[in-house]
């Protein structure tokens, strides 16, 4: 699948713009929270893309794949400015549905 620099630099546009929401006059931080999940992820999201362009894959296994990076989300600079911890994990899951929609949409357009 050509071109994945272009979508992951979309993806942590879009990333990067839902966290910066919650980070107030911490947008550069939060913009460096969403390069780190998206570079930590890369590899998976790469590898898991190109198996289901190739059948071995299901786009719901992808999903479910993708779910599991939310770990990966760590979100530092927003636990550095004292965002609760339920907001941490709203964001955290926030942002994993944002990169499941974006691998779910990278596949749809193969």
């Amino acid at each position: 699948m050509p071109d994945f620099e272009t979508f992951f630099t979309s993806l942590t546009a879009r990333i990067g713009k839902l966290l910066a929401g919650a980070a107030g006059k911490h947008v550069k931080d939060a913009q460096r929270d969403a390069k780190a999940f998206v570079e930590a992820a890369r590899a998976d999201f790469e590898r898991w893309m190109a198996l289901t362009a190739a059948g071995q894959l299901t786009p719901e296994d992808v999903a479910w794949l993708v779910q599991g990076k939310q770990e990966l989300a760590q979100l530092l600079a927003l636990k550095r400015v004292g965002l609760a911890e339920v907001e941490l994990v709203k964001l955290r899951q926030a942002v994993v549905q944002v990169a499941v929609d974006a691998v779910l949409e990278r596949l749809a357009k193969r």
